[in-house]
């Protein structure tokens, strides 16, 4: 028994690291990508002066140290806040419903076929 707790404990400790790598590596890709987050997104709004890229960049928290940045981004993961799509203005967490949503209307009819 103790043998069996030993081993769950040390799995969930496995998971729980491998799941802060991913997210470490997410962040550190997202902000090594070319360009400045806040351009892109004021470019989708329609202007880009300067008083727009400073309330952007307040708003996403984007005028914040790097690793502030990433602490928020780990509690709001831990959490399941994916944030909003700069696309849509929606919640994410909407968007992976649609698209959960959309697997299963094309999935289903599919595995109604190869019965």
């Amino acid at each position: 028994m103790r043998r069996t707790l030993t081993l769950i404990l040390r799995r969930l400790a496995l998971a729980v690291g491998l799941v802060l790598a991913v997210l470490a590596v997410n962040f550190t890709l997202i902000h090594a990508a070319p360009g400045d987050p806040a351009l892109v997104i004021a470019g989708e709004m329609g202007g880009a002066d300067e008083a727009t890229m400073a309330t952007i960049r307040k708003t996403y928290g984007l005028d914040r140290p790097l690793h502030e940045q990433f602490f928020t981004y780990l509690g709001k993961s831990v959490r399941g806040d994916l944030g909003t799509s700069y696309t849509y203005n929606r919640p994410v967490i909407d968007l992976t419903d649609l698209l959960y949503q959309g697997h299963c209307y094309f999935t289903a009819p599919s595995l109604a076929a190869r019965a």
